[in-house]
């Protein structure tokens, strides 16, 4: 086990190259380690004014993103250990502008759509307008993710970057999972 945090651990992740893991603890820092020796890198970042319930890592290693309870998001430089945080204002607590609270079942993070909200009836909604709508059997997926954490929220739902990169649209949608009829 990788000890040093002095409080409950509450995140963690794998860079992309695998070598290190970053963790966030009810202690307020975030720290980094080497997977194969195990041993802790450089200092313990510390910013938050809460606990770390949210971490990830960039696509390219080289900067981490952390959310806490206090409601503030951090990047980091994870290539130093200087520990250069810039914080992310926002307030990841409340509803998408057109929701109620409590009407998602999941905030998402949609690249030209910004926040979004995957509803109960599997509408993925951004500012009150349908965008795509998610078949039950697909649901799982994004309640349950394997994707990347984009933004923490305080509550224990969380919140998930969709890819519409390879997006599907018209006829076209059943190719999308391989699954599908």
């Amino acid at each position: 086990p990788l000890r040093g945090h002095k409080g409950w651990v509450r995140a963690v992740a794998f860079s992309p190259d695998g070598s290190r893991i970053a963790s966030g603890s009810e202690d307020c820092t975030i720290r980094l380690w080497n997977v194969v020796t195990g041993q802790f890198i450089g200092q313990s970042f510390r910013a938050h004014e809460g606990w770390v319930l949210a971490i990830e890592f960039s696509p390219d290693g080289s900067q981490i993103v952390s959310g806490s309870s206090d409601g503030t998001i951090m990047l980091w430089d994870a290539k130093t250990d200087d520990c250069e945080t810039e914080e992310v204002h926002g307030e990841p607590t409340r509803p998408a502008p057109g929701e109620h609270p409590g009407s998602a079942a999941l905030g998402i993070i949609v690249p030209g759509f910004g926040y979004c909200s995957l509803l109960d009836d599997g509408w993925v909604v951004s500012s009150g307008k349908r965008l795509i709508w998610v078949p039950p059997d697909n649901r799982h997926g994004l309640r349950h993710p394997r994707l990347h954490l984009t933004l923490p929220t305080s509550s224990p739902l969380r919140a998930t970057r969709l890819d519409f990169t390879n997006f599907q649209c018209g006829t076209s949608w059943t190719k999308v999972r391989s699954d599908t009829w």
